[in-house]
This record gives structure tokens, sequence and C-alpha cells, in this order.
């Protein structure tokens, strides 16, 4: 099984078990995909593919709650992961590392009522599509060199 060196940071405290949980759930739909996720912590490496960040907020779009975003620095992937809203109240993200490292290994959304992991938003019980597996593994191999 391939796999994804991933940088964890935690910017802001969290609630206790809550990053766990959310480590555990995206190691988990990744697994289903056949790509596993190796949790770093510490300085980055040229072999980070993913640097993810656990903070306290991100700032609303569109007056909408936003849990996560994913972008680039260059050729740093950066996640980050919020656990409350602009106002300050705790937000439900069971999957939205896993969310987010999807659309950090190239995926979109899917119409928003679809029961998929990449619908904007997500469910517990959602995963992967077996297509979205593919993106996920081409996106591994070509990172990986």
């Amino acid at each position: 099984m391939p796999a994804v060196s991933v940088l964890v940071t935690l910017v802001e405290d969290w609630p206790e078990g809550f990053v766990k949980e959310q480590l555990a759930n995206a190691e988990k739909r990744f697994a289903d995909c056949h790509v596993s996720l190796v949790f770093e912590r510490g300085a980055v490496s040229g072999a980070t593919q993913f640097d993810v960040r656990f903070i306290q907020r991100l700032a609303a779009v569109g007056g909408k709650p936003i849990e996560g975003r994913s972008f680039n620095i260059g050729t740093r992937q950066i996640v980050e992961i919020a656990w409350a809203d602009a106002k300050g109240e705790p937000l439900d993200h069971k999957q939205t590392l896993a969310h987010e490292l999807g659309h950090a290994s190239g995926l979109g959304h899917v119409p928003l009522h679809t029961i998929n992991l990449m619908a904007p938003h997500g469910c517990i019980f959602c995963h992967f599509s077996q297509s979205q597996c593919a993106r996920i593994q081409r996106s591994v191999a070509s990172s990986s060199g």
C-alpha cells in the first residue's frame, strides 16, 4: 500500500480526543482507497506531502462557517481544520480532515446532496468513490516520484 507522509501541527488547543478522531477517520478513509497515511509531528521534511494544522477558527465565507480548507504555499500542500466557527461555536467535523486531504489530493466537491465524502457538507458514514480512490492513488504515485 503506498504511503503518504502527513505533518500534523496542533497550532491551537482542541478538546481532548478530537484530533485523534480526525486522524483516525482520515486514516480509515484513505486505507479504504489502499493508501496509508503516516502521521508525523515536528519539523517539515522533504518527504512530507501534506502539512495539516489544527486551529481554533476559520473566517466564514459567504456567511457560512468553514470547518476546513486546503491550499498551496509554493510546493507545500497545507490543510487547516478549525474547531469552531467565527463566533466560537463548535463545529461538527467528524471527517473534515479526510475531506480536506481529498482536496489536497486533487479531488473537487461533488453535488451538495450526494452521499460522498467530497460533498460540501460531508457526513460521518461517507466514503470516497472508486474513481476518487483511483485519483488519490494517482496523486500519491505522482508526488512520490
